[in-house]
């Protein structure tokens, strides 16, 4: 499997735990953080008006709103980001960048390899699609539901199904690059055996690798099957139909890396 390039991550954010997060899964890939800021041209456009007005702390008074000062404070905003972007990275031990994109509209500039987190309910997870040419092609997107626990520790969780051999390998890589133990998820016996061997023929420690046979992948099975486990992230091939992506990470309530892989024939 082609691996990771990078982590991709749209700024700002409220919650910053998400980004020590990132940082901290670049650091197990050896990848770099990429951080994409999105002006909000919008702003600019109601600057303009005549009538716009902002309230300002602590004062509480009414100003006149103007394109120049809405630059500026963009522009600050974007500064922020990248300082508070390259600290994480620094402290992860990884390289970052940053880019500012014109407004939501523009393109965002995903590449073949990048690690796409989503976080919010809602975001759009990526699609994988190839050409002849290309061969393979894998995609991962990094769901980060709200409140999820930014564990430090703890194992990593695999669902072992038929076309979720990429998704396997990750969690392996993962789970020996922190030095932690590996949940294999799955409703045969004989897959888990096998994803089992796979685990132990890639370095992890058979010791360190727990099996959890699960009657049906649906969300209540796999959270009884996770039950008192602390996981520390899951790693799977992305549900069917994809719109279950979000509710499956809500339920679990931790990080949930989609790992999709495309062959062309």
């Amino acid at each position: 499997m082609a691996g990771p390039t990078r982590i991709v991550l749209t700024l700002p954010a409220g919650d910053q735990a998400w980004l020590r997060m990132a940082a901290d899964l670049a650091r197990l890939l050896d990848v770099g953080l990429h951080g994409l800021f999105i002006e909000d041209r919008g702003l600019l456009a109601f600057a303009s008006l005549p009538f716009a007005r902002e309230i300002r702390l602590p004062t509480y008074e009414w100003h006149a709103l103007s394109p120049e000062q809405m630059t500026r404070d963009l522009h600050q905003t974007a500064a922020l980001m990248r300082r508070r972007l390259d600290e994480a990275a620094r402290k992860a031990g990884v390289p970052s960048s940053f880019e500012t994109l014109p407004g939501p509209e523009a393109p965002p500039p995903y590449r073949v390899g990048d690690v796409i987190i989503a976080a919010h309910p809602g975001a759009a997870v990526r699609r994988v699609s190839v050409s002849a040419a290309k061969g393979c092609e894998t995609g991962f997107t990094l769901l980060v539901p709200p409140q999820a626990p930014a564990r430090a520790s703890g194992p990593f969780a695999a669902l072992v199904t038929p076309d979720g051999g990429a998704a396997l390998d990750m969690a392996c890589r993962l789970a020996l690059a922190a030095r932690e133990g590996l949940i294999l998820l799955g409703t045969g016996e004989a897959p888990l055996r096998a994803a089992a061997e796979q685990a132990a023929a890639m370095g992890v420690a058979p010791g360190r690798i727990v099996r959890r046979l699960v009657p049906t992948t649906n969300r209540a099975e796999l959270l009884r099957a996770l039950a008192g486990l602390r996981e520390r992230l899951v790693v799977m091939p992305p549900p069917q139909p994809a719109d279950e992506a979000w509710p499956l990470a809500m339920a679990l309530h931790v990080p949930v890396l989609l790992v999709e892989q495309h062959c062309a024939m």
